[in-house]
């Protein structure tokens, strides 16, 4: 009955940070989605709020990577923009296959937002189970422009 009960805590904590690490991938693209422009001072702004989305989990065993995806005339998607924290950005012009971003999403000369979460989660009875990665990933198309643009 022990443990049943402890595997129920533990399932149900695994269950709310990857609703959590959802919540964040949603929150980052429709925070920067909403936007024509985004300077530093704004960016360092939403990079704060995933910290508070993400609590009580830790942000420190998350990478959170917001790309700005364009598709160029030939069809080809690729990075405009990119910011991270606790990770590497994407290269700015490098190709986004489309394995990682919806094919049917935008079309030339538009772009869209893409989050990219990862969290590893640590369980509570670390002795007996291993440590988790939770991902997810999320585009959303910008409301007021065709593109968001990124500056200092």
């Amino acid at each position: 009955m022990v443990m049943m009960f402890l595997g129920v805590v533990e399932v149900s904590n695994y269950v709310m940070a990857a609703r959590r690490v959802a919540s964040v991938a949603s929150t980052t693209a429709d925070l920067v989605a909403q936007d024509t422009y985004i300077g530093d001072d704004e960016m360092d702004d939403v990079m704060g709020a995933l910290n508070v989305i993400l609590a009580p989990l830790s942000s420190s065993n998350a990478t959170f990577v917001i790309t700005s995806v364009v598709m160029d005339a030939d069809g080809t998607k690729r990075v405009a923009w990119s910011d991270a924290m606790h990770a590497t950005p994407r290269v700015v012009n490098s190709v986004v296959s489309d394995n990682e971003f919806p094919d049917d999403l935008i079309t030339p000369f538009q772009g869209a937002i893409m989050t990219e979460i990862e969290f590893g989660y640590d369980p509570i009875f670390a002795d007996f189970l291993s440590r988790t990665d939770i991902q997810d990933t999320l585009c959303m198309k910008p409301r007021r422009s065709l593109t968001v643009q990124r500056g200092n």
